[in-house]
């Protein structure tokens, strides 16, 4: 029985020792498959911790990097990017295939301004499967800055019916797209030429006056840089219209544009001539040697105007001689411009014969003309007529030595102003130290009119303000309207008005220190410096609490 046992419990461990070591057999020496390496993947970066910051033309990308990671692949496009969008698609830049991305932050460049960019990047190494594409913002992307390589423009890139677009010529562009701020009207796309690309400059014609335009500038889709800008207002129409160029010169312009005229049989013709705002102008001829300033010669025939166009600091024009009118014209007009003496003494100085229908200042400043003379004169023998002499909304200050603000002295009916008209104007430092505010000798004119009009410190001591040598002498119709007199040189109450008729005086008063005796005039009952702002810098604005009559140059009203 005992030996029974034992044949049997030896028998089963003999079996279970086989069976063992059959197991023990297929553990060791039947593991000969291969491993398939697609499992053997490499994880992507956290998604949720990439972060890009665009700028214009780059973006700085920072992400948390992988361990096993030895260096990372991105891709940025203007396509949408998916797990099925090959790489390096058209519109795609790819960045690292070369191993150079191992560290964060890292730059992409080569992109353009303003664009919306799709984003992607993978991490790689050496023996193993790439990851799979993380994309940033779940596929949403980012947008770079917007770029500028345009220029600012000045006042003098734009006129009424162009601009004159400029760029970092080193930049690349291909073309601009030009549009008009207006509903309806369709962009225009401009291709740049080679010059145009190695200058970074386009010049654009024919846009309409008082018009806001966009110009965006690309390099193929790429918006490198925009601006806005509105043309000017249509200056007054004329047969010719030309625009200051100070490499030619005002006097080579003029005559440029009078011999297009004699050609084409002209003999009465409108010129203006357009000045750029917050330029300023050497507005005069140059002698034939050029050696220094000539006056400025205003050919026969031709009717001109001097036009500052707006948008900016009225165009100043700096006299080194005086303007010189000899011949016939319908009119020479000023408008919006600011004038200022440069050694010429005098603005108008005519000697020789001429005819002017009109001469007419509007909009203007006209300063300094103190150190030797005055602001317009006719003198000599030869016959010259003035139709009318019009000063509308202008301001004159520093004016006059020696001779008074409007000063015909070419007695006889030689110099003749047939009417003055003056409205809204402002006079300040007036002939202080010359004679009067008007000046005919011995001469009679059809009209004065005065009208809303401020005076301060106007003509010198002992001096009439308005005279015509003689009491038999002057105007047939003489008006003087809503105007105000501040301060004058002296209490002399004797010289005031020399002149053939007494005006007629309306609405006008007179602070208690101008001195002079124009019949009609009211006593406000301040003086200069009781009523106005600050006369010496030029506000005549009237003091809080003073007066709330409406009176004088409309500008200081409030």
């Amino acid at each position: 029985m005992i030996n029974k046992q034992m044949k049997a419990k030896n028998i089963l461990g003999v079996a279970t020792a086989a069976m063992l070591g059959i197991t023990l057999a297929s553990c060791t020496d039947g593991n000969d498959w291969d491993v398939n390496g697609a499992f053997d993947r490499l994880f992507g970066v956290d998604g949720n911790k990439i972060t890009v910051t665009p700028g214009k033309t780059t973006a700085d990308v920072t992400f948390q990097k992988r361990s096993d990671a030895q260096y990372y692949i991105m891709e940025v496009s203007t396509d949408s990017l998916y797990d099925e969008v090959p790489m390096g698609g058209e519109n795609a830049i790819v960045y690292g295939e070369d191993g150079s991305i191992t560290s964060t932050p890292t730059t992409l460049s080569g992109l353009g301004g303003d664009t919306k960019y799709y984003f992607r990047m993978k991490s790689m190494a050496e023996g193993k499967s790439e990851s799979k594409w993380v994309y940033y913002k779940d596929g949403d992307g980012f947008k770079t800055l917007a770029e500028q390589i345009f220029n600012e423009l000045t006042s003098a890139d734009i006129t009424d019916s162009s601009v004159k677009l400029t760029w970092d010529a080193s930049e690349e562009a291909d073309h601009i797209v030009l549009t008009p701020g207006v509903n309806g009207e369709e962009s225009t796309t401009i291709t740049l030429t080679a010059e145009d690309k190695a200058a970074g400059t386009l010049a654009i014609t024919n846009l309409n006056a008082s018009t806001s335009y966009s110009a965006i500038i690309y390099n193929g889709k790429a918006k490198r840089g925009e601006l806005s800008f509105s043309t000017s207002a249509a200056p007054p129409s004329a047969d010719y219209k030309i625009y200051y160029d100070a490499n030619t010169g005002i006097q080579n312009q003029l005559d440029a544009v009078a011999e297009e005229a004699a050609a084409a049989g002209k003999t009465n013709y409108g010129v203006t001539v357009v000045f750029a705002a917050n330029s300023e102008v050497t507005f005069n001829g140059m002698t034939e040697d050029q050696s220094g300033p000539a006056s400025l010669e205003i050919p026969s025939g031709m009717s001109v105007t001097f036009y500052g166009n707006p948008g900016g600091e009225k165009p100043v024009l700096k006299m080194g001689k005086s303007l010189d009118a000899s011949g016939s014209h319908a009119f020479i007009q000023f408008i919006n411009v600011n004038i200022q003496e440069a050694g010429s003494g005098y603005f108008f100085n005519q000697s020789t014969a001429a005819t002017v229908s009109e001469f007419i200042l509007e909009d203007c400043v006209v300063k300094n003309f103190a150190s030797k003379s005055t602001f317009f004169r006719l003198q000599g023998t030869e016959a010259k007529t003035i139709g009318t002499l019009k000063l509308i909304n202008c301001m004159f200050d520093n004016i006059g030595s020696g001779y008074s603000f409007i000063h015909v002295d070419a007695g006889a009916g030689k110099g003749k102003v047939e009417n003055i008209d003056i409205d809204g104007c402002t006079f300040s430092n007036i002939c202080v130290k010359g004679k009067m505010f008007i000046y005919g000798k011995n001469t009679d004119m059809t009209s004065i009119n005065l009208k809303n009009s401020t005076f301060y410190n106007v003509i010198g001591g002992g001096q009439y303000f308005i005279d015509f040598g003689s009491d038999t002498y002057g105007p047939s119709s003489f008006n003087i309207e809503n105007c105000l007199f501040g301060k004058s040189a002296d209490e002399a109450t004797n010289k005031n008005i020399r002149a053939k008729i007494t005006p007629s005086v309306t609405n006008c008063y007179k602070t208690t220190d101008f001195f002079k005796n124009i019949k009609g005039t009211n006593d406000i009952g301040f003086s200069s410096a009781d009523l106005f702002v600050d006369a010496a810098n030029g506000d005549f604005s009237f003091k809080p609490g003073t007066t709330s009559l409406s009176i004088g140059d409309p500008r200081w009203l409030k």
